[in-house]
């Protein structure tokens, strides 16, 4: 399990070869991270799967949705990872995550406008939205908040802050089966 911080990283051309592309293209598919990983092989896995929660990831970065994902221990969460806003919302036709995580600078659609088109819909009115962003000057966390994340992490993330910090707001929040299909 990886164990030091998340975000930015050297290794950028890592991202390009395992996602076929440069290192700042993304690819235009969701991605269902914790599924390729642990896929449930007998009904009572599947069972004990649906009662995971889903953990959103919309990210135009390859290399910060994959360490994002990875610091989610697939047996405490399902990861679903999109490249932008548009795709998050295609997702969220058909998926009520416990969690989102929103990256704030993105192409198409940025954290903010994709924010406030999730809270139109009375659906997600109480699914906590984690701005998750390299953005870390002074007035940033507080201006974030006040658009409506319920929290702020600056990039890079330490894997326990993202941990806790999803924890504490699941906890604060009551959980509905995972994933659910509406």
């Amino acid at each position: 399990m990886y164990s030091g911080h998340i975000g930015y990283s050297a290794k950028r051309w890592y991202s390009a070869i395992k996602y076929g592309g440069n290192a700042g293209e993304s690819k235009r598919r969701p991605m269902n991270l914790s599924q390729e990983k642990t896929m449930p092989r007998s009904r009572e896995q599947l069972a004990e799967r649906a009662r995971i929660p889903v953990v959103l990831i919309v990210d135009d970065d390859p290399m910060s949705r994959e360490l994002l994902a990875d610091a989610l221990s697939p047996s405490e969460f399902q990861v679903v990872a999109v490249a932008d806003g548009i795709e998050g919302l295609r997702v969220l036709e058909n998926l009520l995550p416990a969690v989102m995580l929103v990256d704030i600078q993105m192409p198409y659609m940025d954290g903010f406008e994709f924010l406030s088109k999730v809270r139109e819909d009375p659906k997600f009115a109480s699914v906590p939205m984690v701005a998750v962003t390299a953005y870390a000057m002074v007035n940033d966390a507080s201006r974030i908040l006040k658009r409506g994340f319920d929290q702020y992490l600056s990039k890079p993330v330490p894997v326990k802050t993202l941990r806790q910090t999803i924890a504490r707001l699941l906890g604060d929040r009551p959980t509905s089966p995972a994933g659910t299909a509406h």
